[in-house]
This record gives C-alpha cells, sequence and structure tokens, in this order.
C-alpha cells in the first residue's frame, strides 16, 4: 500500500461526458425531510489517461511540481486520507453503456503507480468490449478496487469521519455520497452510504446511512441528489444535496 509524503497534494483530472437527466421533483421548496439514519440520529436542513494529452500537465506555481500519481480512474472526485494512515482513497464514478448492472462504482486505496482500468477494463481485468484488443497489456495491469458501491449509482462524495461524536462503530469509517443514476429503469444511489474501517482498511460492506431522497421511484423522481460530504467541528456530517440547493447536517442526539 503506498504512503504518501504528508505535504503532497493531490487532485483529479478526468474526461467525462454526462446526461443529467433527473432534476429535483416535486420543487425544492419546502425541502422534503429525511429520515435519521437510526433514533439515535437527527437530520435536519441546514442551509484519467484520456482526459491529457501525452506529455502535457497540468501548470503549477513556481517552486512546485505536477507528476502522474496514478492512472485509470475515470472519475475520481471524492477523495481522502484513511484516519491514522497516509494512505490516499477515492470514490470513482465508472462508465456507462455496458448495462444497468455494469460497471459498479467504487472505493478504493490508490497505488503509487497504479492502473486501475479506465477506458480498456473495469474492475481488475475485464476488458471493455467496446475496446477489445486493443491494449492488452493495460487490461493485465488494472487493479482490482476495494469495494463495489453498485453500477450507476454517482458515487462522488467522500469523508472519513474522525470526530467523536458518532457512536464508535462509525469512527474511521467512510461516508460516500451517491448522486444517483440517470440510465437505469430503476434508480440507484440517491443516498449516503457507510463503509466500515479497522486498522485502515474496509471491514464491512456498505450500509445505507441517509435515505429518503427518493420521491416516486416507479416515475424516477427524486427530492434531491446527495453530493458532497465534509465534517462539521461539533462531529456533524454536512451533506450537500445540489438539485434541491440544500444543505443537511446529520448529528447524533445528545
Amino acid at each position: 500500500m503506498t504512503v504518501l509524503p504528508r505535504l503532497s497534494l493531490c487532485v483529479t483530472a478526468a474526461l467525462l461526458l454526462a446526461d443529467c437527466a433527473h432534476r429535483s421533483t416535486p420543487p425544492p421548496e419546502p425541502s422534503h425531510a429525511l429520515p435519521a439514519p437510526d433514533p439515535g440520529f437527527k437530520v435536519k436542513r441546514y442551509s484519467s489517461v484520456v482526459g491529457w494529452p501525452e506529455g502535457k500537465r497540468p501548470l503549477a506555481p513556481e517552486g512546485f511540481e505536477v507528476t502522474r500519481f496514478a492512472s485509470g480512474l475515470r472519475n475520481p472526485v471524492g477523495m481522502g486520507w484513511a484516519p491514522g494512515t497516509r494512505v490516499l482513497w477515492t470514490v470513482v464514478n465508472e462508465r456507462d453503456d455496458l448495462g444497468e448492472d455494469l460497471v459498479p462504482d467504487y472505493l478504493t486505496h490508490v497505488e503509487d503507480g497504479g492502473f486501475y482500468g479506465w477506458p480498456f477494463a473495469y474492475f481488475g481485468a475485464n476488458e471493455d468490449p467496446r475496446l477489445a484488443g486493443q491494449r492488452p497489456d493495460l487490461v493485465k495491469q488494472t487493479l482490482v478496487p476495494d469495494v463495489a458501491l453498485g453500477a450507476h449509482t454517482a458515487s462522488l462524495g467522500l469523508a472519513f469521519y474522525e470526530a467523536q461524536a458518532f457512536p464508535k462503530r462509525f469512527q474511521g469509517g467512510a461516508f460516500i455520497g451517491q448522486h444517483g443514476s440517470w440510465n437505469r429503469s430503476e434508480l440507484s444511489g440517491y443516498k449516503v452510504v457507510f463503509v466500515p474501517f479497522a486498522n485502515g482498511r474496509p471491514s464491512g460492506p456498505p450500509e445505507d446511512f441517509l435515505t429518503g431522497f427518493i420521491a416516486d421511484a416507479a416515475q424516477a423522481q427524486v427530492y434531491g441528489r446527495p453530493v458532497g460530504i465534509t465534517l462539521l467541528p461539533d462531529g456533524a456530517l454536512l451533506v450537500a444535496d445540489d438539485a434541491s440547493n440544500t444543505l443537511w447536517k446529520v448529528s447524533a442526539k445528545p
């Protein structure tokens, strides 16, 4: 597992074309109330490889340099350091047009020099049939991500829980904002999930944490779309919903 120097800054670069079909319906005012994860919580409105030509790099300020740390990550948006480690993790929004149940978005640690498949393979050495035979060398090199998060969930936001306000089982784990699908017959995502961690590694499957964003699944109507996640100084979780223009604060009850 790769350990980065403490002062390293990691940024993402990717090429993404997306159709944002599901807008907030019905109108976002007044905002729909979301259910608490369990009785101990309360929720309130808180008011890649293809993207850069060979040899090109972003421009850094004088005195800094930019290097490519990892590649083949189609759309890595949320990034964070696992608590108590210097290991980088990211959530990746994977590709479309391979069916309703392919390809799963994922949470993974990021290896220095690692290749994660895009666009030639996915989730290990599973070759994308649209590019069959083009880069067998890269297909063989493709690393397997750590945690599958479901196909087309648009898993974008990531925050590790480093506070003490939530029950102990949440401490050190990862909260992930799933913006939601636009190209499935049955909606996927539209929630915040939690992945438990122990000793700097995932210790269990994803579990629903904050739900209630879907208004009518049969009609593909939603109240909102969670995406960005961060922690507040009091240990509460702040979730940005960019479809209803709402911030949700999730805090433990006294």
